[in-house]
């Protein structure tokens, strides 16, 4: 009970998290960024914890009934989408790369990859978790 009551937090703080993280105006840049340090920490913890479960769904990927295999792509593609999202905002950062003695790349391209992805991820989070109405 104890961890099911903590995977149940860690899942909502990140769904709160991943909210105000959308819209950067709500916490102002500077928040964005280093919210989304902690988001990108927890994120790494919520696949830690899980890593048992990604394993075996990956396990009997094959086997499995065709949602059970949509819903393991849908999922694939939110872990994608995200990783790119936080890899490709960490490399435009105008407040945490200075803070680490780095430089942010001044490529647009970086800035422009970080819009499209962070405006895919809300698409693929809603798509993996309705996935039982759409293949129903």
């Amino acid at each position: 009970m104890r961890r099911a009551r903590f995977l149940l937090w860690l899942d909502v703080t990140l769904l709160l998290i991943f909210a105000f993280l959308e819209e950067p105006v709500t916490t102002g840049l500077w928040g964005h960024e280093w919210i989304s340090i902690g988001f990108a920490g927890l994120l790494f913890l919520h696949l830690l914890v899980n890593w048992r479960w990604i394993a075996a769904a990956l396990g009997r990927y094959r086997l499995a009934a065709r949602r059970a295999r949509a819903n393991t792509w849908l999922n694939g593609a939110l872990y994608v989408t995200m990783v790119f999202t936080i890899f490709s905002g960490l490399v435009v950062s105008r407040f945490v790369l200075p803070t680490l003695g780095m430089v942010p790349s001044t490529l647009r391209a970086w800035a422009q990859l970080h819009t499209i992805v962070a405006s895919v991820t809300p698409l693929a989070l809603t798509t993996s978790h309705h996935i039982p109405a759409i293949m129903a």
